[in-house]
């Protein structure tokens, strides 16, 4: 067989106009939630009434006018031949003004045409779409929703083909594929040759359609929106006696799409070659290369279920490290002490007196050296934004002199102005320890599982309001994050941490942290669970805001608290919503018990 090379390749094919009745538009996506609704109601009537509830809040959290309002459309009019979703007409709403969001309509429209760029005109059904699938995935798990999800697919590509027979055979097909387009950049790029037994091999080397859903994470939710529905449609659209295998997608992240049309007239014969095969039938393109090289290396990344990142080095903690201390102490312990007794004010402003004092007296016994007065460094300028801590100068005077103890700073150092030399464990402690004294102060002043639940949203509270925007939500897939890590360990850098990293799969990356410099830094504070509060518990707030909106830690076991290892999972709930946690177990198997650890098992017992 002789291939070529159909099409032009254009990125910013996405981004060119074209023009559209728009009210067109919200047909197809409000005609298949209405069979959607139709088909859950069959299958799966538990789940119906939240699908509904969830796909509206999804959808509505993305919607920001009211073009039904804006448009003065006629809802009872637009849903008269949709009996399923006439029933629910917020949720049909949303979905009109979810369709005119992503094709950024304006509010005012001259007439029913109007030019959109291509790629929101492909979004506009294709999102819809994707958004059925994760939704799905978020109540029943992600297998169970795609497994449903294709039944679907197939019944209403069946139901609502808007062609049949459009072939008489692949030989047809392949003429009208190949044929010359007003515009062959829409076509994207494929390699074809013509058939032979029947079969008409294709290999998609850029899709259109992938490049207007490349801003969406979930690889499986984009195949079931754009790619699934062509199984079904090569026997109901193209010819009754056509079917279609295709293994590698573009939307999956693969190379290309590699597919054959078998016309089963001709040969029933259903072996679809690999990726050799494919590889070899025309020359790759550079961008297709370095795809290949990328997947390559995560194979050989991922061949291991589990493996180690970093060394175990608890003497790391003394590697020196440079730091300007006021600096450090204003954004640290200061700015917290300000948060939390804001924080204590607005939830639990009765206790605010004896936390305060309580704070004093116990600051008191912790300061051994004046480091203020020896400086006669005056506080009040760096106070004068802390709107909580200014009226307390004297509790202020006590934190700061008690972050430049922990730091082990010398007398005869200017603190104020120079940066100093200080040991990494030093470091850690005076970032830690004082979050450690203020829980633990807090429970000398009410009830300890009062204190402790309040300080927990004292956490939570402060990730959200403190973490600056250009460290908000810096992964747009597990994998990205799990990358990362890898970079982090990379010739041996972060000495003394120790991870036992997992693959990610279903939506879950899982790891084991073995030995963590925060937990070692702080093993001689005695309370294991205000060790884990300073320590740890700002991770779970942490991986939603730094991490992904819709990523969720779930974490049972931590070094600060005194056991062998810290077991997590990050969730990405827009695949998977089971937060299910593994039990001891599972992750005593994972990996070989480091020696440090049995002594940590050995202490426990």
């Amino acid at each position: 067989m002789k291939f070529k090379e159909y099409g032009e390749y254009d990125p910013k094919v996405v981004d060119m106009p074209q023009e559209i009745q728009y009210k067109n538009s919200m047909k197809a996506p409000l005609n298949r939630a209405n069979h959607l609704i139709k088909f859950l109601a069959e299958e799966n009537p538990v789940v119906l009434p939240q699908f509904i509830s969830l796909l509206h809040d999804l959808i509505s959290e993305t919607v920001k006018t009211d073009y039904v309002k804006e448009f003065e459309l006629n809802l009872d009019e637009i849903l008269e031949d949709l009996n399923h979703l006439k029933a629910h007409p917020q949720l049909a709403k949303q979905i009109i003004n979810f369709v005119f969001s992503i094709l950024e309509l304006p509010k005012v429209i001259e007439n029913d045409k109007i030019k959109v760029t291509h790629g929101n005109n492909l979004r506009s059904f294709l999102v819809p779409r994707y958004y059925n699938v994760m939704v799905l995935s978020q109540l029943l798990g992600k297998d169970e929703a795609i497994k449903l999800y294709k039944i679907f697919r197939t019944e209403y590509t069946k139901l609502f083909a808007p062609s049949k027979n459009m072939y008489k055979d692949t030989d047809d097909m392949f003429k009208a594929f190949t044929a010359k387009s007003d515009n062959e950049k829409l076509k994207g790029i494929f390699v074809m040759a013509p058939p032979k037994n029947g079969k008409l091999y294709s290999r998609k080397d850029f899709c259109v359609w992938a490049e207007a859903l490349k801003d969406y994470p979930d690889k499986d939710f984009k195949y079931m929106a754009a790619c699934y529905g062509d199984f079904q449609g090569a026997s109901t659209m193209q010819n009754e006696n056509f079917l279609l295998t295709m293994k590698n997608t573009i939307m999956q992240g693969d190379t290309y799409c590699s597919s054959i049309t078998h016309d089963t007239q001709v040969d029933w014969n259903l072996n679809h070659p690999d990726e050799d095969f494919w590889d070899s039938i025309y020359p790759l393109k550079e961008w297709q290369i370095e795809i290949k090289k990328q997947r390559k290396k995560r194979k050989r990344e991922f061949q291991r279920e589990f493996e180690q990142l970093g060394y175990y080095a608890p003497e790391a903690l003394e590697n020196l490290m440079d730091i300007q201390p006021l600096s450090e102490a204003i954004r640290s312990p200061i700015s917290r002490l300000n948060l939390i007794l804001g924080f204590i004010k607005r939830n639990k402003p009765k206790i605010l007196k004896s936390y305060i004092k309580n704070l004093l007296d116990e600051y008191t016994k912790l300061v051994k050296i004046d480091y203020i007065s020896q400086q006669k460094y005056d506080i009040d300028e760096p106070l004068k934004d802390l709107e909580n801590l200014k009226e307390y100068k004297q509790l202020a005077i006590y934190s700061l002199n008690n972050f430049l103890g922990l730091l082990d700073v010398s007398t005869d150092t200017d603190w104020v102005n120079e940066e100093i030399k200080v040991s990494q464990g030093n470091y850690l402690r005076a970032f830690l320890a004082p979050a450690y004294h203020n829980v633990r102060i807090l429970s000398m002043t009410i009830d300890r599982e009062e204190a402790i639940r309040l300080f927990k949203m004292y956490i939570t509270e402060r990730a959200k309001t403190v973490t600056p925007e250009d460290r908000r939500y810096r992964y747009d897939s597990l994998e990205d994050l799990r990358q990362e890590d890898f970079e982090d360990f990379k010739d041996g850098a972060n000495p003394g941490w120790v991870r036992i990293q997992g693959i990610v799969e279903n939506g879950k990356f899982v790891y084991r942290r073995d030995a963590c410099l925060y937990a070692e830094a702080m093993k001689d504070y005695p309370d294991d669970y205000f060790r884990f509060l300073a320590c740890c518990y700002y991770d779970y707030q942490g991986t939603r805001i730094q991490w992904n909106k819709d990523y969720v830690l779930t974490m049972e076991h931590a070094c600060a608290k005194g056991d062998p290892y810290c077991s997590c999972v990050v969730h990405d709930t827009r695949i998977d919503w089971d937060l299910t946690h593994p039990g001891e177990d599972y992750w005593d198997s994972i990996w070989p018990e480091q020696e440090w650890q049995k002594k940590i098992k050995r202490k426990k017992k």
